[in-house]
């Protein structure tokens, strides 16, 4: 009996064992009764923090705002008047906080755009990039076919320079014979000059008389035939003096 006084002080909510108490069904319906009505309420608000869990950052970003800016609290009527003040609002609070919400939107959409703007200036920056390069590898092609070309034009100068000494080398050649030509020919003729007067002066003067045949002129058709023979004789001669 000392032991079952015991356990109930210790466990005053556990029922002697002796009694043997059980439950009746009215007990049993009462007891699912206000787990019912437990659930229910646990039910309501669950639905409510659902409902209200879009804005419940609110109070906490409105007081991590307040913190970091460090905004004084309101004035009481017991401050003194010279204590620091925020201007008023002329609004409700709920009406500013949705204006800047909207502000805030408005700039995160510019924000946004200007990305865009400059995401399309990145890309346009590297295309012509991409062109810069391609540009820069066709000059560099371009300057090393025209070393090519102008080593090429080199080589054919040196070659057009040897064939114009060459020809200027048999040009010399072929002035110093006709030179030499010139010379001989007019040696030639000076002696032969010499030597013809020399000759005209030891024979005189020589005619060179050519006897004309009989068919070499015409007879003049009007001619008187009794005027004769002419004086000169009946054949003609021609004289030549050289």
């Amino acid at each position: 009996m000392a032991d079952n006084n015991d356990d109930t002080r210790r466990d005053p909510g556990k029922r002697p064992a002796e009694h043997g108490y059980e439950l009746t069904e009215e007990d049993r319906q009462g007891v699912r009764d206000i787990v019912a009505l437990v659930d229910a309420e646990m039910a309501e608000r669950a639905r409510i923090a659902k409902r209200a869990r879009s804005w419940s950052w609110y109070p906490s970003t409105m007081w991590d705002w307040i913190v970091e800016e460090r905004v004084p609290l309101q004035r009481l009527p017991t401050d003194d008047d010279r204590a620091h003040r925020l201007p008023a609002l002329g609004v409700s609070f709920e009406r500013a906080f949705a204006a800047y919400v909207a502000g805030t939107a408005r700039e995160a959409r510019r924000a946004r755009e200007r990305d865009e703007e400059i995401r399309a200036l990145r890309e346009e920056n590297l295309h012509l990039r991409g062109q810069l390069d391609h540009l820069r590898e066709q000059v560099v092609d371009k300057i090393a076919e025209l070393r090519n070309r102008t080593a090429q034009l080199e080589e054919r100068q040196g070659e057009v320079a040897a064939v114009v000494q060459n020809h200027d080398e048999q040009l010399a050649v072929v002035e110093d014979v006709t030179e030499e030509n010139q010379a001989a020919l007019q040696n030639a003729c000076a002696e032969q000059l010499i030597v013809e007067p020399e000759q005209e002066q030891d024979q005189g003067p020589q005619f060179v008389v050519e006897d004309l045949e009989e068919g070499d002129f015409d007879e003049d058709p009007e001619e008187d035939q009794d005027d004769g023979p002419a004086d000169s004789g009946d054949s003609h001669s021609t004289i030549v003096l050289d």
